[in-house]
């Protein structure tokens, strides 16, 4: 499992695993500053109700954050099971860098409210996990 786990296509799998990880905090961060020129501060003591008195623009970016943060913990679960398992980078590369892609842009149409867009974009990332969680199941 080491000599899989050193290849460039666990590299390309953990690499984007980072990313997916980071992108809920950049999002909160963005949050945060947000809350703070609409709202004058950053409620640290009571955020999720600082979060229901933001306007249509602050809700999407908190609601961008929490979705960010749900599609991280199957991305996780499907990376860490394809690596587990010792799919091939060929298999696992492609469904990585295509989630990662599809995660930046998500939040972009979060924010715009395009809702359409929005929603098959989460559905191909469901799909991009799929196909590594099924090829886990087929290489365990």
């Amino acid at each position: 499992m080491h000599a899989h786990l050193a290849t460039s296509g666990a590299k390309v799998s953990f690499v984007c695993l980072a990313v997916v990880l980071l992108l809920p905090y950049l999002l909160a961060t963005y949050g945060g500053y947000y809350r703070k020129k609409t709202l004058g501060t950053m409620d640290n003591h009571n955020p999720r109700a600082q979060a229901a008195r933001l306007d249509a623009y602050g809700a999407r970016i908190y609601a961008a954050q929490q979705n960010s943060w749900e599609a991280a913990t199957l991305f996780t679960a499907a990376a860490l099971a394809a690596a587990v398992t010792g799919v091939s980078s060929g298999n696992t590369s492609l469904p990585c860098l295509l989630f990662v892609a599809l995660r930046i842009v998500h939040p972009i149409a979060y924010l715009n409210g395009w809702s359409s867009l929005r929603s098959a974009i989460s559905t191909a990332g469901l799909a991009c996990c799929a196909w590594l969680l099924v090829s886990a199941a087929i290489a365990a």
